[in-house]
C-alpha cells in the first residue's frame, strides 16, 4: 500500500512541474569506474539514448548498453525524470530493467536486473550536456543471490 501512495505522490508532484518545452532526443556517451573494491572493478563504457519529448511533463523514455572491463553487459530500457533546478542544471534520477550478461565479470545472481541512477548534468545552450551519473545495478532480490554492483560515470550528450 506504501507504494501505491507514493507512486500517486510521485504523479501528482510530476503534473505540478514545468518542463522544458524544446527536448530534443539526446545521445550520450560516457566512461566511469565500475564495481569499485570488488575482485571486478575496473572501467566501464556506456551509451544511452533519450527519446525527445516528455510524458506527464518531465518523464523521458530511454534506452541504455553499459560494458565493463571483464566484459559484462548490461542492456535496459526504462524512463527518466528531468528536473531543471535552474536554466542549465538538470538533475536526473531513472530507472530501468534490463538484461544482465555477467562474462568474465561479476555475477549478480540473475539475468534480469534493474538499474537505478541519479544524474546531474550541465545543460548547455545548445542542449548538449555534460553531466555525471551514479547507478546501481540489482536483481532486487528475483535470485537468492544478489550482491549489486554500482557505478560512476561522467559523460556526454549530444542532441539529434
Amino acid at each position: 500500500m506504501k507504494f501505491g501512495k507514493s507512486l500517486l505522490l510521485l504523479c501528482f508532484f510530476t503534473f505540478s512541474l514545468q518542463a522544458n518545452p524544446c527536448v530534443p532526443h539526446l545521445f550520450s556517451v560516457g566512461a566511469g569506474y565500475w564495481d569499485a573494491g570488488s575482485n571486478h572493478s575496473g572501467g566501464l563504457f556506456q551509451a544511452e539514448y533519450k527519446w525527445g519529448g516528455y510524458f506527464c511533463r518531465c518523464i523521458r523514455p530511454q534506452v541504455e548498453i553499459m560494458t565493463a572491463e571483464f566484459h559484462s553487459v548490461f542492456v535496459g530500457i526504462g524512463a527518466a525524470i528531468e528536473l531543471y533546478l535552474t536554466d542549465h542544471i538538470v538533475f536526473c534520477p531513472n530507472f530501468s530493467p534490463g538484461l544482465y550478461y555477467g562474462g568474465k565479470g561479476k555475477n549478480l545472481g540473475y539475468p534480469i536486473e534493474f538499474r537505478s541512477a541519479l544524474e546531474i548534468a550541465y545543460e548547455f545552450s545548445c542542449k548538449a550536456r555534460f553531466g555525471v551519473q551514479f547507478y546501481h545495478i540489482s536483481n532486487a532480490h528475483l535470485s537468492h543471490k544478489n550482491p549489486g554492483a554500482n557505478a560512476i560515470t561522467g559523460y556526454l550528450g549530444f542532441p539529434l
